[in-house]
């Protein structure tokens, strides 16, 4: 399979409503089947993910029921205790 390749810039518009949807398993490796536009966070927990730009980031804390309106590429299972997670394109 080839390597997926991203770029900087989203090619849909940021208001749109999501279009699509993956229940997310944090690997360490796998990329998302595409690149989030935002990730619903259903149990409280630390979220670690790997940006559209390739930079890791830790959000701590995040509580049960939280949008994040990030791009992401990767969920980490290491530095991730957060659960059911939901990635949106």
């Amino acid at each position: 399979m080839p390597e997926k390749i991203y770029t900087s810039q989203m090619s849909h518009d940021d208001l749109a409503p999501k279009q699509g949807g993956v229940a997310v398993t944090p690997n360490n490796t796998t990329p998302l089947p595409e690149p989030s536009k935002a990730l619903w966070v259903g149990g409280t927990g630390n979220l670690t993910v790997t940006m559209l730009n390739g930079e890791d980031v830790t959000f701590t804390a995040v509580p049960a029921g939280e949008w994040l309106d990030i791009a992401v590429t990767h969920v980490k299972a290491t530095g991730t205790n957060a659960t059911n997670i939901v990635a949106l394109w």
